[in-house]
C-alpha cells in the first residue's frame, strides 16, 4: 500500500497559501508547539512546550500591574517596575479595619531572588475607627500589627478630614514613629472635640501627596535604560527619573516600608534615615540654589589684631632662620603666607619693633613657620604681634563676583545659583590729580566674607556645594571652595559661612557653564536612550503654556540718600497739647482746637509757649539691631517768632547722638529766617533713646524754647541707614523689566514683559543712591513656584571725564582740559554732560547741562595762553583825580571809548613803565576798595597827546563804557572814592598746567558757567550790573500803623467821600489783623453791642456791658433785647466780623459770665455772652481775627443804621504801599517811596493771565465783598455765605491761603505745588513784585487791549527797568547789607501779573449780583452794568432782597444814587469802586523766582517779618539794596581741586539686542505681587552726580557691566511645545572621570535635532552599532552618533568624524514604522522586532534592512489583527531564539517568530502575560506585577497556573490532484492518547491495552473536500503509532448511496492533531 508521508523539518506556520500550495515541512496551525527549538536532541519533532514556574511570590500587592522591565545584562539581573492598585480618598471604606496602602515598586531579580529596590508608599489611608488621637502630644497610636506599622516612617506628611470633605490637618510632618505611635510636627489642635470615628480619615502621603514614582499602568516605560549604577526612564507623564540602584537598596528595607534617602558611606557621607526619598531625590533634573551668596566686604582683614605669640626662645635666632610661631593657647590667626610680622614686647608698629618676620607657610589657625628679617633681642618670651602688611587689597582693579552650585551625591552639578553683588568696596569721591583717576574708584577690599552659603532647604542628597567666582570682563568662571557634607563636619558647612583673604582660585570651570542657566531636561518624554554616553529624549515635552504673554508690571525708581535709607513703617508724631494724648499719624495740622474734624493734611503746625512734639512708631517696629543706624528726616518751613525764640532738637534734650550739620541746629532758628533741615540720629541699642527699645515710649523730637514760636514741620519720616556701598541704577537711562517664571525644578520662561515695564531714571536721581522697585500686578502662572526679574539697558558704554582746568575760548565758548590719560575716552561730534560741579560736591542735575565737542586739541589754543601781567595801578600812590586825571574830559563816559590821563604821574609818581614802550596787547579795568570790580576793556590804540602843556595816555578802547561799571566807578564828574585803574600787558605765554593735557571745546551756557567756570580757582571777579532796592512786605499791619498818617484829617475826609454828611463825628474805622491760629468754621462771625446809650469813645468804661451777637443781628438792646440806640462800632481798634479778639497788654482783662475765665486767647464765645469789665483801669479791645473787609460806620437816630462804604482793602494797600504813583494815591496823601520793589509776601484779589492784556480774562477770588446797604427793623441783606444770594466771598485769606498770596522767600510745599505747577516740592523761591504801574486807566478803556498793553504791566521807573532786565536765568545777585555776600542764582523764573484789591468789574462776569425783580420767587442775575446803569427810582427799580426773608416783598432793598428815604443801596459806592479797579495802585508785576539756596538764617536774613525795627534788614518802611553781579576776567590761571567738575559721555549708539540681565533673585511665588526692591546696580554712585562703573574711571580698565546672566524675550508666542519629532541629549557621562552630566540640557548649545515630521512621531529609540536608531510612526531612521556619513559616487557612504553629537539622518529603506506601538519592540544581539500596524505587518530590523516577516505565512493574519488589536507587547525568548509578540483584541495572541526557520512556529496560551524579558538565556513574563519563568515547569503547558494543550493543523498535500483513498493515520513520536476501557472487568485479557487512561496526542478531525474523519487514538506497532480512520457516523440525514466508508476517503486535505 502506498504510503503519503510528511515531515515538520521547516517547523513552522503557513496560514496565507492554499491547502493545496503548502509546502511539505510546514503546517497550517499550531498551538503550544515547538519543532526547530524542540528540547534536548529532538530538534526537528513537534513538541509541546513546558509551562512556566513563578518565581516573586508575594513580593507585590494584589493587582499590581507591570509597567516597564529591562534586563542589565552587566550585572546578570532584570530591575522591573511595579504599580500596585490606587484606592484614591473617595473611594475608601472607612468601615475597614484595615489600612490601605498605595505603592510603587522598583523590583530586581537575578535569577535566584527578588530584591527591593525602591518602594513609594504613596497614599496610606486608615480609619478613624482604627486610630488614638492625643491632641496635646500631637500623637496618633495606630494599632501594632505590621500592616499599621511598616509603612510609616518620619517626614511624611498627615493630612486628616471626614468623609463630608471638612479638612482639619493638612501637610503636617511625621517627626517621630514608634512600634504604635506617630508624632507630628504640628499642632492638631483644630482636632480638639472631634469625634473620631468611621468618618475621620487619617491620610498619609509625600507632601502635598507628590508620588516619587508615579507610576500608572495607562503609561507603559518604554523609555529604559541602566548606566552602571544608575536606572533611568521616562514613562510620557512625569518627569523623567533616575536612581543609584545600590543607594535605593541600602535605603529600602522591604515593600512595605517607604524607602529613605541614603548617601553612600563610602564617600565618608552619612546615611539618612529619617527622610524618605521623593520624587526631588529621582528626577534627572536636579534643583540648583535660587538665591546668591551674600557678601561682606571689609577694607580690613580681621582676625591680625591683638594677636600675643606663644613663648619664643630669641637666644640663637639670626636673620635668614626659619622658626615656627605659635599663637598664644587657645587663640586663632586669620595670618596669609608673606604677612610682614612686627614682634615686641611692647606695642609694635610701623617703626616699633625687636623682631621682623615673613611668613613662609601656615601650619594651621594657630601657628606658622616663618623666616627672621630681623632680631635684636635675646631671651625668652611672648610678643605682641603687629601685621606690617595687613592692608593687601584683594580683587585690585576687578569687579568681582561669587556664586555657588551644588554637587549631588550621584556626581551631577547644579547650574549656578545667581551671582552676588560685586565684591568691591568704593571711598568717597576724590580726584588722584597726578595719576589722573577716581581714587574712590580704587577697589578697598581686604577680606570677604561669603555667607548664606547652605540654604535651609538644601536638598539632603547635596553633598557638596561649590564657590565660584568670575569677573565682569571674563566669561570665564573658576571654582574657589568645595565645601563638603561629609563625616568630617566640614566647619564651612556648619557655619554658613566663608572667609578670603587672599586670590585662591583653584580651577576653571567650563565656560559653558555659564550659559546654563538651567537645564532643558523635558517635563516628559516617550523615548529615552543612551547613546555615545549621553542621555537623549524623544518626542518630548517642554515649556509650558501661559494665560497671557505680557506681564503688567508696575516699576519705579525709589531715590535713596545718605547711604540708601529704608522707610521703616509710619512713624507718628502727637503734640502735648492739653487734651490731645493719643497719638496720630502725620498727616494732619494738629491745632491747639483739638478738635478731629479740624486737622488739615500737609503739616504740623507748632503753636505756643513751650509746645513739644513727640514720636513713636507703631507696633510692627519692634527691635533694633546693635549695627544698625536710623535718622529722621523732615522739614520745616514757616518760622516766625520773638528774639531768642527757637525750636530745639532731641540732641539738647534727651542727649541722643546727633552728627551732621545740623547737630546744634536750635542755634539757627533764632526766631527769623527760613530754613529746610534734615536731623540725623544714630541709633544704639544700648546708648540710643529708648524709643528704640521699647516703640510704644514717646520721646521728644522738637521743643519749643520761650515765647512766641511758631513753625510748620513736614515730611516727616523715620529711616534706617543702609551701608554705605554707593550700589546704584545709573542716571539717563531707560530701563525695561522683564519677569521670568520658573517651575519648581528651575525650569524658566524667556523674559516676559509688557508695556508697562518701562522705568526712566532723571538726571536729577544721578545725585542720590537709586534702587528699582517692582511689583508684577498681573497673576501668576499656576504652574510656577518661583519668579525673578530681568533688566534691559541698552545703551552703550560711557567714560567719566575729570576736568582739570576750564579757559574762556574768546568766542562765548569754554576750553575745557583734560589728563591725556583720558583722551581716548572722547572723539569730536561727542556730546558730554556735566555731571557734577567743579571744586563741589554738588550734582548738576539740570537736564540740559549737555555740550557737544565742537574740537579737540592736543595743545593748548593760543587764546588760552593769553597771560595777563599788571603793568601797574593809577591811583594807589597818587589821587587819581588830582593826580592822575587831572583833565574832566579825559573820564569815561557810558558808552565812550577813549579815556586819557598824565603820562609823567604815571611814570613817576606811581612808578609804573612807560605804555609806550610796551609791545604787547594791553587791558586795563577800574576795581574799587569793595572789590567791586569793572569789566576788562581791551585797548584798541594807545597814543601820546598833549593838554594845558602836560603829557596824556590816551587809550581808545573797543566797544564802549558800560553804564553798570561807571554807576559805581564815578561819583558824578569826578571818580569815586577808592577807585583805580590798572593796566595789564597780554602775551602768548605756555604754562606748566598745559603739560600732559588735551583741549575740548564746548559752547557756553549758564550751567556750565555756574558750575564750573565760576567755580574754577582765582578764575574771576565780580562786579555789579545793577543795583535795585526793595521793601518786604506783608498783610499783618495793625490798624495803628494803618491809620496813623491820617490823624489830623482821616475823618473829615472819609466823610467827604463816604459817608453822609450828618452825624459825621461818629464814623469810626474798622480794624484788620492777621490770623493767629486757624480756626473751624469761618462763616458764623460775630457782632457786638453794649447797652451804652450814646456813642463811647475810644476804651470801654469800668462796668460797661459788651454783648457778643451772632449774624444774622435784629434789634437788640440790653441782653440781645430791643433797644432803640444800637452800636455796631465799639472802639477804634475793632472789627464788625469777629470770631477771635484778644485784650491789650497791661489792661485789665474782662470777665465773662457765661463761660468761665477769659485769657489773651478766646474762642468760640457764644451768642449773647455777656463781658464785664473789672477793676478801676479802663479796658481795650485789641484786635479781632480774619477780617479783611473795611468800611464805614455810623450811627444813625432812630432805629436806623447805615453802612455806606467799604474801602477796606484799597486803603490797606494804600497804606502798606506807599509808594510813589503821581501825588495822590487816592487818599490825598502823596507817595512815600522812590522804589516799587518789594519781596512780596502780600494778599491780591486775581490774576491776569500771562501775556493777556484783557482784564476781562482775569481770574479773581471775592475776598473784600461788602455790599452797601440799608439796615431797618426788617430782615437784612446777608453778605459772607457761599451760595446764589451771596454777594461774593468777604472773608480774607489767611497767611497759608497759597491761592492768593504771595509768599516771600520759602521753601515749596505740596500746597505751592498743587497751586501752581511752576513750584518744585521742597525748592527754594522768593517772590519779588513791582507793588504800583504808573498810571491809572479809566472804566472806558477796560476793554482796549492796546491800553493795557502798553500801560496796564509796564513801568518808565528806573528800578523797574533795571529788574526787568535782570532777572533771568543763570543770573546772580546779593543783598548789600548782608556781610558775607552771599550769591544767590536765578535757576528759573516766572512772571505774574496781580490785582491788588479790586476785582475787574466786568459786564459779563466778576460780582454776579442777584435780585428779585417784582417777584418773590423769579431770582435773576443782574451784573455790574446792569447796577451802575440802572435808572435810580425809576419804574422798575433793581431791587435786592435778603435770603433768609427772600418771600416777604416788604424785604426789599431799592438802588437809589442818594439816601433819600427807604431801603435802598447807593449807586455811587458802585462806581467808586469801578473806579479804584482801573488805579494803577490795583495792579502788581510778580516775578517767582527759583533759587539755587536759601538765605542761611544762621548769619543773615534779608527780611524783617517779625516787626519791629531790625538793623540791615528790609521791611515795609526800610528798603536794602539787592545788586546783581556779574564777572569779569581776571587771570585763566587756576589751581587744579580734587573735586574737579565730571563730564560724561552720552552713549553713542543704542545696541538693538533685546538682552536682559538678572535682577534679582528668585522669590516664592507666594510674594507675586508685593512690591521688591531689586538688587541690581549698573553702577557706583557717590551723591554728587558722578555714577562710576570702570576701575578707576580709567579708560580700558574693567567695567561692572550690567550684569553677568543673560537671557532674552521670544519673538514667538511662549508655550507648551510637544517635540514629537524632535531629540534633546545631555551632557556626557564617564564614571573613568567621575564626569556625570546626564542633567545637563544646556540649551546654549545645540542639544536638539528633529527629523522629518512628515514621518510621524518619535515612539521608540535604540542604540545599535553605536548609533542610534530611531522609530517613528511612519518611518524607521537611523542617526550617526559623534560621526557624519559621506556619500561616494556609487552610492555607499564612508564614516567620518564629526563633533556633532547626533549627526547625519539616514532613512531605511522602506516605508514602514512602529505606528504607535513602541511596546511591540524588542531587541537581541543584532537584530530588532516590532510590528507596524497601520500597514499590518511585523518587521524585523537586521544587518541586511528591514525585512517584513510577518509575510513568512501569517500576513493575512496579522493584517486582520493588528487592524483591531489594542496592545502590541513584544518580547525575546533567548532560550527558544523566539520573537513572541502578544496582540491584544477581541482575542488575545501570542505568536512567536522564529529566526532558525525564518518564520513562524506556533501560537501560544500566556495570553496573561503583561511583558516579556530574558535573563541569562531563561524567557521571563509578567502577570499582575509577578514575575514567571518560562521553560522550567515540566507540566507542559501550563501557564500561570492554568493547564493549556498542544495542537497542530498539517496539511497532506503530496500529488493534490491525483486520487486517493486513506485508510490508516500513522505518526511518529511519543505516546498517543489512549481512552479508558469502559468494562474493565469483561476484559481480562492482558492484550487489552486500554485498560489504564493515558493522554497524549489524537486527531480531532481528518478533512478531505468530500469527508471528515476522526482517530480518537493510536496503536504503537513497530515504533509507529497508527490507526484507522475513523469516517463520519452516518445517518439518514447525510446518508450519500454513491459514497462507502469501506472505500476510503480519498485525498485527505487537513488533519488536526491534539496531545
Amino acid at each position: 500500500m502506498a504510503e503519503i508521508k510528511n515531515s515538520f523539518f521547516q517547523g513552522k506556520m503557513n496560514k496565507d497559501l492554499d491547502e493545496r500550495l503548502i509546502p511539505n515541512g510546514q503546517y497550517r496551525d499550531a498551538l503550544n508547539i515547538e519543532v526547530s527549538t524542540s528540547e534536548a536532541d529532538d530538534v526537528g519533532t513537534v513538541q509541546n512546550v513546558k509551562g512556566n514556574t513563578l518565581v516573586s511570590a508575594n513580593t507585590v500587592p494584589t493587582g499590581s500591574s507591570i509597567v516597564g522591565e529591562i534586563t542589565d545584562e552587566k550585572n546578570n539581573c532584570i530591575y522591573y517596575f511595579v504599580s500596585g492598585p490606587e484606592t484614591l480618598v473617595d473611594d475608601f471604606d472607612s468601615t475597614d479595619t484595615q489600612p490601605t496602602v498605595c505603592k510603587d515598586l522598583i523590583l530586581k531579580y537575578d535569577n535566584s531572588s527578588v530584591t527591593n529596590v525602591f518602594t513609594d508608599i504613596y497614599r496610606y489611608l486608615v480609619s478613624g475607627d482604627n486610630v488614638t488621637l492625643d491632641v496635646s502630644n500631637k500623637t496618633i497610636a495606630f494599632p501594632n500589627t505590621d500592616a499599621y506599622k511598616d509603612s510609616l516612617a518620619t517626614n511624611m506628611y498627615v493630612s486628616i478630614f471626614d468623609t463630608s470633605g471638612t479638612n482639619y490637618i493638612w501637610n503636617n510632618r511625621i517627626i517621630n514613629v514608634t512600634t504604635s505611635t506617630i508624632t507630628l510636627e504640628n499642632e492638631i489642635d483644630d482636632l480638639d472635640g472631634v469625634t473620631i470615628n468611621a468618618s475621620i480619615i487619617i491620610h498619609i502621603s509625600h507632601k502635598n501627596e507628590k508620588r516619587a514614582l508615579n507610576f500608572d499602568p495607562n503609561y507603559y516605560v518604554t523609555g529604559l535604560n541602566v548606566v552602571e549604577d544608575f536606572l533611568m526612564w521616562t514613562d510620557n507623564n512625569s518627569e523623567p527619573k533616575k536612581i543609584s540602584i545600590s543607594r535605593s537598596i541600602a535605603g529600602t528595607t522591604d515593600a512595605n516600608t517607604p524607602t529613605k534617602l541614603y548617601i553612600d558611606g563610602s564617600a565618608n557621607y552619612p546615611l539618612t534615615t529619617d527622610k524618605v526619598a521623593d520624587e526631588t531625590h529621582l528626577t534627572v533634573i536636579r534643583k540648583s540654589p535660587i538665591n546668591c551668596v551674600t557678601l561682606k566686604v571689609e577694607s580690613t582683614r580681621t582676625g591680625i589684631t591683638n594677636k600675643v605669640t606663644d613663648t619664643i626662645n630669641t637666644t640663637d635666632i639670626t636673620q635668614g632662620d626659619s622658626i615656627d610661631v605659635s599663637i598664644s593657647t587657645g587663640d586663632t590667626h586669620n595670618f596669609l603666607p608673606n604677612d610682614i610680622l612686627h614682634l615686641d614686647t611692647g606695642t609694635p608698629d610701623e617703626e616699633t619693633f625687636q623682631i621682623k618676620l615673613k611668613i613662609i607657610s601656615l601650619v594651621s589657625d594657630s601657628g606658622f613657620i616663618a623666616k627672621v628679617l630681623y632680631n635684636s633681642t635675646t631671651g625668652t618670651g611672648a610678643y605682641n604681634i603687629f601685621v606690617s602688611n595687613k592692608e593687601q587689597t584683594l580683587y585690585k582693579d576687578k569687579f568681582s563676583f561669587f556664586a555657588t552650585r551644588w554637587k549631588y551625591v550621584d556626581g551631577e552639578y547644579s547650574t549656578f545659583s545667581p551671582f552676588s553683588e560685586a565684591a568691591f568696596l568704593p571711598s568717597e569721591f576724590k580726584y588722584d590729580t597726578e595719576e589722573a583717576f577716581n581714587i574712590g574708584m580704587k577697589n578697598k577690599v581686604k577680606q570677604v566674607e561669603i555667607t548664606n552659603i547652605i540654604p535651609s532647604d538644601i536638598p539632603e542628597d547635596v553633598v557638596q556645594v561649590d564657590i565660584l567666582y568670575t569677573e565682569s570682563n571674563s566669561p570665564e568662571v573658576y571654582k574657589v571652595e568645595s565645601i563638603r557634607k561629609d563625616s568630617n563636619n566640614d566647619s564651612y558647612w556648619t557655619d554658613n559661612s566663608y572667609v578670603i583673604t587672599k586670590e585662591n582660585i583653584y580651577s576653571l570651570l567650563e565656560e559653558k557653564q555659564l550659559l546654563r542657566q538651567w537645564d532643558n531636561v523635558p517635563k516628559k518624554a516617550l523615548g529615552q536612550e543612551i547613546v555615545g554616553n549621553r542621555l537623549v529624549y524623544a518626542n518630548y515635552e517642554q515649556n509650558y503654556d501661559l494665560e497671557d504673554q505680557n506681564v503688567n508690571i508696575e516699576a519705579y525708581i525709589d531715590n535713596r540718600v545718605f547711604a540708601g535709607p529704608e522707610l521703616l513703617p509710619n512713624p507718628y508724631l502727637s503734640e502735648n497739647f492739653d487734651g490731645w494724648t493719643t497719638p496720630q499719624p502725620l498727616k494732619y495740622i494738629h491745632h491747639n482746637t483739638k478738635t478731629e474734624n479740624n486737622r488739615t493734611p500737609g503739616y504740623i503746625q507748632v503753636v505756643g509757649d513751650t509746645a513739644a512734639v513727640k514720636f513713636h512708631t507703631d507696633s510692627t517696629f519692634t527691635s533694633v539691631e546693635s549695627d544698625e543706624k536710623y535718622y529722621y528726616s523732615f522739614v520745616i518751613t514757616n518760622w516766625a517768632g520773638s528774639s531768642g525764640s527757637a525750636l530745639q532738637g532731641p540732641a539738647l534734650m534727651s542727649g541722643n547722638e546727633v552728627t551732621g550739620k545740623y547737630a546744634n541746629w536750635a542755634r539757627i532758628i533764632t526766631g527769623n529766617g527760613y530754613y529746610s533741615g534734615v536731623l540725623h540720629v544714630n541709633a544704639d541699642r544700648n546708648t540710643g533713646p529708648s524709643f528704640f527699645q521699647n516703640p510704644t515710649v514717646r520721646q521728644y523730637m522738637f521743643q519749643v524754647l520761650n515765647t512766641g514760636f511758631t513753625c510748620h514741620i513736614s515730611n516727616f519720616s523715620l529711616k534706617k541707614i543702609l551701608p554705605n556701598n554707593k550700589k546704584s541704577v545709573k542716571s539717563l537711562r531707560n530701563y525695561k523689566l522683564g519677569v521670568v517664571y520658573a517651575d519648581e525644578y528651575g525650569r524658566e520662561t524667556p523674559v516676559l514683559t509688557g508695556k508697562s515695564a518701562s522705568v526712566s531714571v532723571s538726571k536729577q536721581d544721578s545725585a542720590s543712591f537709586n534702587c528699582i522697585k517692582a511689583r508684577i500686578q498681573s497673576d501668576a502662572p499656576d504652574w510656577a513656584t518661583h519668579f525673578k526679574y530681568f533688566v534691559k539697558e541698552t545703551s552703550s558704554g560711557y567714560h567719566n571725564l575729570a576736568m582739570d582746568r576750564i579757559y574762556k575760548s574768546g568766542d562765548g565758548g569754554y576750553w575745557l582740559s583734560f589728563p591725556s590719560a583720558e583722551r581716548n575716552k572722547v572723539d569730536e561730534e561727542d556730546f558730554l554732560i556735566l555731571k557734577k560741579a567743579h571744586d563741589s560736591g554738588l550734582a548738576v542735575t539740570d537736564a540740559d547741562a549737555i555740550y557737544k565737542v565742537l574740537d579737540i586739541s592736543a595743545n593748548a589754543p593760543d587764546f588760552i595762553k593769553q597771560t595777563r601781567v599788571s603793568l601797574g595801578v593809577g591811583g594807589s600812590s597818587s589821587d587819581i583825580n588830582t593826580d592822575l586825571f587831572t583833565d574832566a574830559a579825559g573820564l569815561p563816559v557810558i558808552e565812550g571809548t577813549e579815556i586819557h590821563f598824565e603820562k609823567n604821574e604815571w611814570i613817576d609818581v606811581e612808578q609804573n613803565p612807560d605804555l609806550l614802550d610796551i609791545q604787547k596787547d594791553l587791558v586795563f579795568q577800574f576795581k574799587d576798595n569793595n572789590n567791586q570790580v569793572s569789566k576788562i576793556y581791551k585797548v584798541d590804540s594807545i597814543t601820546e597827546i598833549e593838554v594845558t602843556g602836560k603829557d596824556y595816555y590816551r587809550l581808545v578802547i573797543e566797544g564802549g563804557f558800560l553804564e553798570e561799571d561807571l554807576n559805581w566807578a564815578l561819583d558824578g564828574a569826578i571818580f569815586a572814592t577808592g577807585v583805580v585803574i590798572e593796566i595789564f600787558s597780554s602775551e602768548i605765554k605756555n604754562r606748566p598746567e598745559f603739560d600732559g593735557r588735551f583741549f575740548v571745546k564746548v559752547n557756553a551756557d549758564t550751567y556750565i558757567t555756574n558750575h564750573v567756570f565760576n567755580n574754577s580757582t582765582n578764575a574771576f571777579l565780580n562786579r555789579i550790573i545793577a543795583n535795585i532796592s526793595s521793601f518786604y512786605k506783608q498783610d499783618s499791619v495793625s490798624v495803628e500803623d494803618l491809620l496813623k498818617d491820617y490823624q489830623d484829617k482821616p475823618e473829615q475826609k472819609l466823610r467827604q467821600d463816604y459817608a453822609a454828611a450828618a452825624n459825621a463825628t461818629n464814623v469810626m474805622a474798622i480794624n484788620d489783623t492777621e490770623s493767629i491760629g486757624s480756626f473751624d468754621d469761618l462763616t458764623s462771625s460775630a457782632f457786638f453791642t453794649t447797652n451804652s446809650t450814646g456813642p463811647f469813645g475810644t476804651t470801654l468804661a469800668v462796668n460797661d456791658t459788651l454783648y457778643h451777637e451772632a449774624r444774622p443781628w435784629t434789634d437788640c438792646g440790653d441782653d440781645g433785647g430791643s433797644g432803640t440806640n444800637i452800636y455796631r462800632v465799639l472802639t477804634t481798634p475793632m472789627a464788625f466780623t469777629m470770631a477771635h479778639y484778644e485784650f491789650e497788654t497791661g489792661q485789665n482783662d474782662f470777665n465773662q459770665s457765661t463761660i468761665g475765665g477769659i485769657s489773651d486767647n478766646i474762642v468760640g464765645v457764644s451768642q449773647n455772652s455777656r463781658i464785664t469789665s473789672s477793676g478801676t483801669t479802663p479796658g481795650r479791645l485789641k484786635h479781632a481775627a480774619f477780617s479783611y473787609s473795611y468800611g464805614l460806620f455810623q450811627k444813625q437816630s432812630g432805629s436806623s443804621f447805615a453802612l455806606y462804604g467799604s474801602i477796606g482793602a484799597y486803603m490797606k494797600f494804600m497804606r502798606i504801599f506807599k509808594f510813589g504813583v503821581g501825588t495822590d494815591n487816592g487818599l490825598g496823601v502823596a507817595g512815600e517811596y522812590g522804589s516799587n520793589w518789594f519781596i512780596d509776601d502780600m494778599s491780591y484779589i486775581g490774576t491776569q493771565p500771562n501775556n493777556d492784556y484783557d482784564p476781562d480774562n482775569g481770574e479773581y477770588r471775592l475776598y473784600h465783598r461788602a455790599m452797601h446797604y440799608q439796615y431797618s427793623s426788617g430782615p437784612t441783606l446777608e453778605m459772607a455765605t457761599n451760595d446764589a444770594y451771596s454777594f461774593g466771598n468777604n472773608i480774607a485769606p489767611a497767611k497759608n491761603d497759597f491761592e492768593r498770596v504771595g509768599r516771600g522767600i520759602y521753601v515749596a510745599t505740596q500746597d505751592d505745588v498743587d497751586a501752581d505747577s511752576f513750584h518744585e516740592l521742597n525748592a527754594f523761591y522768593m517772590q519779588i513784585s513791582f507793588g504800583a504801574i504808573d498810571n491809572d486807566i479809566s472804566a472806558a478803556n477796560y476793554a482796549d487791549a492796546t491800553t493795557w498793553q502798553n500801560n496796564g504791566w509796564t513801568s518808565s521807573n528806573s528800578s523797574f527797568v533795571k529788574m526787568v532786565d535782570n532777572i533771568k536765568t543763570g543770573a546772580k545777585f546779593r543783598f548789600d547789607a548782608d556781610a558775607s555776600q552771599e550769591e544767590f542764582e536765578i535757576l528759573d523764573f516766572k512772571k505774574v501779573q496781580r490785582y491788588n484789591h479790586t476785582p475787574f468789574p466786568g459786564d459779563d462776569r466778576s460780582y454776579y449780583i442777584y435780585s428779585l425783580n417784582n417777584s418773590a420767587t423769579n431770582i435773576e442775575q443782574r451784573t455790574w452794568a446792569d447796577i451802575r446803569d440802572a435808572v435810580p427810582g425809576g419804574a422798575t427799580p433793581i431791587k435786592f432782597r435778603a435770603k433768609s426773608n427772600h418771600t416777604n416783598a416788604n424785604s426789599d432793598f431799592i438802588l437809589y444814587t442818594t439816601s433819600s428815604g427807604g431801603n435802598h443801596v447807593t449807586q455811587e459806592s458802585i462806581t467808586d469802586e469801578e473806579t479804584r479797579f482801573g488805579r494803577g495802585t490795583n495792579r502788581r508785576l510778580t516775578y517767582i523766582i527759583k533759587l539755587d539756596k536759601l538765605p542761611d538764617a544762621s548769619t543773615f536774613v534779608p527780611i524783617n517779618n517779625a516787626g519791629g525795627t531790625v538793623t540791615g534788614k528790609m521791611d515795609g518802611d526800610t528798603s536794602q539794596v539787592i545788586s546783581f553781579i556779574g564777572d569779569i576776567e581776571s587771570s585763566q590761571t587756576q589751581v587744579t581741586t580734587e573735586l574737579p567738575a565730571i563730564f560724561e559721555t552720552e552713549p553713542k549708539q543704542t545696541e538693538g539686542l533685546d538682552v536682559y540681565y538678572e535682577a534679582s533673585d528668585f522669590y516664592d511665588i507666594k510674594r507675586h505681587g508685593a512690591v521688591q526692591d531689586l538688587s541690581y546696580y549698573n553702577c557706583y554712585s557717590f551723591q554728587n552726580g558722578v555714577e562710576s562703573t570702570a576701575a578707576k574711571d580709567v579708560f580700558n580698565k574693567p567695567t561692572l557691566g550690567k550684569g553677568i546672566v543673560a537671557s532674552t524675550t521670544l519673538e514667538e508666542v511662549y508655550k507648551q511645545d510637544n517635540r514629537g519629532s524632535g531629540l534633546i541629549f545631555s551632557g556626557i557621562y564617564n564614571s573613568t572621570s567621575n564626569v556625570n552630566n546626564l542633567n545637563q540640557f544646556i540649551q546654549a548649545e545645540r542639544i536638539t535635532k528633529d527629523v522629518n515630521p512628515t514621518y510621524g512621531t518619535i515612539q521608540k529609540l535604540y542604540t545599535k552599532d553605536s548609533n542610534l536608531l530611531v522609530l517613528c510612526e511612519d518611518k524607521i531612521l537611523k542617526i550617526l552618533a559623534n560621526k557624519d556619513a559621506v556619500f561616494n559616487a556609487d552610492g555607499n557612504t564612508q564614516l567620518t568624524a564629526n563633533k556633532n553629537v547626533l549627526g547625519q539622518t539616514i532613512p531605511y529603506v522602506g516605508e514602514f514604522g512602529i505606528s504607535k506601538d513602541p511596546r511591540s519592540f524588542t531587541a537581541q544581539s543584532h537584530r530588532a522586532y516590532f510590528t507596524d500596524k497601520q500597514r499590518g505587518v511585523v518587521l524585523r530590523l537586521s544587518m541586511d534592512g528591514l525585512t517584513t516577516i510577518s509575510q513568512y505565512g501569517l500576513a493575512d493574519f496579522f493584517k486582520d489583527n493588528l487592524a483591531t488589536s489594542t496592545a502590541l507587547i513584544g518580547s525575546y525568548d533567548t532560550r527558544k531564539n523566539e520573537y513572541n509578540i502578544k496582540v491584544d483584541g477581541a482575542t488575545d495572541y501570542i505568536v512567536s517568530f522564529n529566526e532558525n526557520i525564518k518564520g513562524w512556529s506556533s501560537f501560544k496560551s500566556f495570553t496573561e502575560m503583561e511583558a516579556g524579558i530574558s535573563l541569562n538565556n531563561n524567557y521571563y513574563t509578567f502577570k499582575n506585577g509577578d514575575l514567571w519563568k518560562h521553560h522550567s515547569n515540566e507540566t507542559r503547558c501550563n501557564f500561570y497556573g492554568n493547564q493549556y494543550y498542544p495542537e497542530v493543523t498539517v496539511v497532506l498535500n503530496t500529488n493534490p490532484y491525483v486520487n486517493k483513498r486513506f485508510k490508516t493515520l500513522n505518526y511518529e513520536g511519543t505516546q498517543s492518547k489512549v481512552d479508558l476501557l469502559d468494562v474493565v472487568g469483561s476484559n481480562s485479557d492482558a492484550q487489552v491495552y486500554n485498560t489504564t487512561q493515558k493522554f497524549g496526542w489524537y486527531v480531532d478531525d481528518v478533512q478531505t473536500p468530500t469527508q471528515t474523519g476522526t482517530i480518537n487514538e493510536f496503536l504503537e506497532k513497530d515504533n509507529k503509532w497508527y490507526n484507522y480512520i475513523k469516517g463520519q457516523e452516518e445517518t439518514a440525514s447525510n446518508l450519500d448511496a454513491s459514497n462507502f466508508n469501506v472505500q476510503g476517503l480519498g485525498i485527505i486535505q487537513a488533519t488536526s492533531a491534539s496531545s
